[in-house]
């Protein structure tokens, strides 16, 4: 069974600025970003950025500025739309590679 999370920082602020309603949080629910729902106003979408809404380099920096600092492997997992390609996903690991990365997983989603 899939757990659910549900922000509650994000119900608040919904309810607060009068935007809220169980259809826009089932609407949500398998969703893997906020970012593209027209019933979000635009000025908080920012504030709830998903590991999805993060690009592959971006993941790539967070895990090599962290992986300085240890002497362990890091793995990252860099999240992927469904639409990703194989071609995508090689791209990604061939960048890990030159980039020295330790440990890497994606997932597409």
């Amino acid at each position: 069974m899939l757990e659910r999370i549900v922000n509650d920082r994000f119900v608040g602020l919904a309810k607060e600025h009068g935007f809220y309603s169980e259809e826009l949080m089932a609407d949500l629910r398998d969703r893997t970003t906020i970012q593209n729902v027209e019933a979000i106003p635009d000025d908080v979408k920012p504030l709830f950025h998903t590991a999805h809404d993060v690009p592959a380099d971006g993941h790539f920096r967070i895990q090599t500025a962290f992986q300085e600092h240890v002497d362990n492997a890091v793995s990252k997992t860099v999240n992927l739309p469904r639409s990703a390609s194989v071609e995508d996903v090689t791209d990604i690991f061939l960048t890990a590679r030159k980039l020295e990365v330790k440990g890497l997983t994606t997932s597409r989603a």
